[in-house]
């Protein structure tokens, strides 16, 4: 997560992709702990990686998640909602 601050383009997006797969072998809980993490990147992970998964087990964590301080959080937040 914290490499993908340096990087830019195609390599930026393709480090969040690998990201997202490596949180979403994670359970659910950790995940959810991980909606709080300091750091954005992970915040959106998390819930990107909840949404692939299909969980429901965190849906109040992702809607808390929607009025997170980065907009790149509330769209993924929003979009594993969906």
């Amino acid at each position: 997560a914290f490499a993908i601050l340096s990087l830019e383009g195609e390599a930026k997006k393709e480090a969040r992709q690998a990201l997202t797969l490596r949180l979403s072998r994670m359970k659910d809980g950790t995940l959810g702990d991980y909606l709080s993490d300091e750091d954005a990147e992970i915040r959106r992970a998390a819930a990107l990686a909840l949404g692939t998964k299909g969980s429901k087990t965190q849906m109040a964590k992702l809607i808390q998640a929607l009025n997170d301080g980065s907009s790149q959080v509330r769209k993924a937040a929003r979009a594993a909602l969906k």
